[in-house]
């Protein structure tokens, strides 16, 4: 059960980046599988999809497992459709990879098996839709299990 209280502690964490705690931007949804931007409606944004990758144990010598997992996620956003090229979409993704930076800092210790939360990669992508974009966020999670 520690891996799925990772996940959901992980999930309420990016639920609390709103304006009201001082964010720039709203999550609205923690998604638990990923989703394809096309079956999407416009109530799914802002949102995002948080799963692990392949687990790796590293024993310390004790009985205890430490284990490093990749953690993906994917921030699905939305903007006004930008008439006047102003660079909405490409505004809002680096708004809320300010967001995601303050909440990694801010929250390095999950949950008490956690260690380490280290924020690796950031990737924004701008679809061919005028309005609609995702961001692409690899961290590297270690933790104690058995």
């Amino acid at each position: 059960m520690i891996r799925q209280d990772i996940l959901n502690a992980l999930r309420s964490d990016f639920l609390t980046i709103t304006t009201e705690n001082g964010y720039n931007n709203f999550i609205s949804k923690a998604h638990k599988r990923y989703k394809e931007l096309e079956n999407m409606s416009d109530t799914d944004f802002d949102s995002v999809f948080i799963g692990f990758g392949t687990a790796v144990n590293n024993k310390d010598g004790e009985a205890n497992s430490i284990w490093d997992v990749p953690v993906m996620s994917v921030v699905y956003f939305k903007t006004n459709t930008d008439l006047d090229n102003e660079g909405l979409l490409e505004t809002k993704a680096e708004s809320l990879i300010e967001d995601v930076e303050n909440l990694v800092f801010n929250n390095t210790q999950i949950l008490d098996s956690v260690i380490s939360l280290d924020l690796l990669t950031i990737t924004p992508y701008i679809t061919i839709q005028e309005n609609v974009g995702f961001l692409m966020i690899e961290y590297k999670l270690t933790y104690i299990g058995v």
